[in-house]
């Protein structure tokens, strides 16, 4: 797949950009570029579309009310959280980290309100920041459902 370090960020363009924004320490001797925006772009593309799948598919064969609702809740934070990566990157911004990609969703008129505190409340819920819904009740569809409506939007813009 990637033979040579120097492809690094052709085969891997979202790590590429979180190892050098983040600051990430990579053992080894990397000399990364920034990724080129049609390379980022072509694997937004393949993981939007692959993982809305993989989001419907977990929300029709789950049973909610025997799940674990902060598992849930990380499981469809790290779907939206790299949605919302994808789709700030390709918009210019070279930020990765959650928080600054949380303060940009919360103000980005783009999504609607009501999407945007969701998603917030889907954030603080999987950083146990407030308590999540009960297990028996089984609103962690809420999470997936939002998860996947958000993930929806992006694919809509950047495509």
């Amino acid at each position: 797949m990637c033979n040579e370090r120097k492809d690094f960020e052709l085969h891997f363009p979202l790590l590429t950009c979180r190892l050098i924004k983040e600051q990430i320490i990579v053992k080894g001797n990397f000399d990364l570029k920034w990724p080129d925006i049609d390379n980022l772009r072509t694997e937004a593309k393949y993981w939007l579309c692959n993982t809305t799948t993989l989001i419907a598919h977990r929300l029709a064969n789950t049973d909610f009310t025997s799940q674990n609702p902060m598992q849930e809740a990380w499981i469809a934070m790290k779907y939206t959280l790299n949605a919302l990566r994808y789709y700030y990157l390709l918009h210019g911004v070279n930020e990765t980290t959650a928080l600054k990609i949380e303060t940009l969703f919360a103000v980005d008129t783009t999504y609607p309100e009501s999407l945007r505190k969701d998603i917030i409340k889907l954030f603080h819920i999987a950083r146990e920041q407030i308590p999540p819904p009960t297990q028996s009740s089984g609103d962690a569809s809420f999470f997936h459902l939002s998860a996947l409506y958000c993930i929806k939007q992006v694919i809509r813009i950047v495509m």
